[in-house]
């Protein structure tokens, strides 16, 4: 956001997908606090570590228990109507999530005026996203001059799992193709 912003002259589009907008988590609140000490760089290891000893022993009922966290369906519906190989995608993000910094950035994250950014953006969003409220999605919207807001017909953050996914799909490469291609012209 921050590149588009600054640097308009280079951004021909922009696709904003379940993005932080706009300040995830006040800072009075317990849940951040709790995610704050659970998520920071110095100890986002030990959380993803302790995580996926869990899902080695009990991949199912773990990996439902953490769609908790990304769904506002019920997760149990939700991990079963994923195919198996979205299943694994499910499993292989969660043993190969590395936060880094940790989490603490973005739960901290103040994007700033979005009214400058002038290219034409998507912004894609689930209702049904239990990890970044729709409301960023709406925030985005109502500041972002020539945006267009798609509301995802997934059932979770992960936009690209599950039914509905492929009319994500769809259209994100038809704006890439729309704007790429008015922009070779």
């Amino acid at each position: 956001l921050a590149f588009a912003k600054n640097h308009a002259d280079k951004v021909s589009c922009l696709i904003l997908e379940s993005a932080v907008t706009k300040p995830w988590f006040h800072y009075f609140t317990f849940h951040y606090w709790i995610c704050r000490r659970l998520l920071s760089a110095k100890n986002q290891g030990k959380f993803w570590s302790n995580l996926q000893g869990k899902v080695k022993k009990n991949p199912e009922k773990e990996i439902i228990k953490t769609l908790k966290l990304f769904t506002k369906k019920n997760p149990k519906h939700q991990y079963s109507v994923y195919n198996d190989e979205e299943k694994k995608m499910i499993k292989k993000l969660l043993f190969e999530n590395d936060s880094g910094a940790g989490f603490v950035p973005d739960m901290e994250h103040r994007v700033g005026d979005l009214d400058t950014i002038v290219c034409p953006t998507l912004i894609i969003h689930s209702k049904f996203d239990n990890s970044v409220p729709f409301s960023h999605a709406a925030y985005a919207h109502r500041h972002v001059k020539n945006s267009t807001l798609f509301t995802a017909p997934v059932a979770s953050h992960f936009l690209y799992l599950g039914p509905g996914s492929q009319s994500v799909l769809n259209k994100r490469l038809d704006f890439l193709k729309k704007y790429l291609h008015d922009k070779e012209k």
